[in-house]
């Protein structure tokens, strides 16, 4: 076998780096995109609940406990 000329080595350096690069981009889109969807379903459960009257807007548009008991307002005691 050869060796490896400083050239080839520099190039495959680059390579690398570009290709390291290139997975922490992925990861990143990989990660915006479940914490949309998260966000998404987490909306919609909301839109839901006010829908249901289980939770309802105030007069300052902060959110409350309305005046059906349902489900969203369960998961929302467990989760306290």
């Amino acid at each position: 076998m050869g060796t490896v000329s400083e050239e080839t080595m520099a190039k495959a350096k680059s390579f690398l780096g570009v290709f390291a690069q290139s997975l922490l981009c992925i990861q990143q889109a990989a990660e915006k995109r479940a914490h949309t969807v998260s966000s998404e379903e987490f909306m919609k459960k909301v839109a839901l609940s006010l829908s249901q009257g289980e939770l309802v807007l105030n007069n300052e548009g902060n959110l409350e406990f309305g005046y059906k008991f349902g489900y969203f307002t369960r998961l929302n005691e467990i989760c306290e």
